[in-house]
């Protein structure tokens, strides 16, 4: 593991997150960051019937592997886009 986040996120209506504020050491960060922007007048109407939450985000090394992907619709993609 690299490192370890916090981030304030907007749920939309299905619970899924989208980043919206960080990062932050700690989940009082985006508690914090959700108060100024409710508090802040030309923020809050834009949070205004909005749903967050405290995301806690690890962050881990990647690389790129095939797995099981399907190599003759890449083949295609490729071809098409050539």
């Amino acid at each position: 593991m690299i490192d370890v986040q916090w981030w304030l996120a907007e749920l939309d209506r299905y619970g899924n997150p989208t980043l919206v504020d960080g990062p932050h050491s700690d989940a009082e960060g985006c508690e914090k960051a959700l108060y100024l922007r409710r508090s802040i007048a030309v923020l809050a109407r834009k949070v205004q019937g909005k749903r967050f939450a405290a995301v806690r985000v690890q962050i881990f090394p990647v690389e790129a592997k095939s797995h099981d992907s399907n190599h003759e619709a890449i083949a295609i993609l490729n071809a098409a886009g050539a």
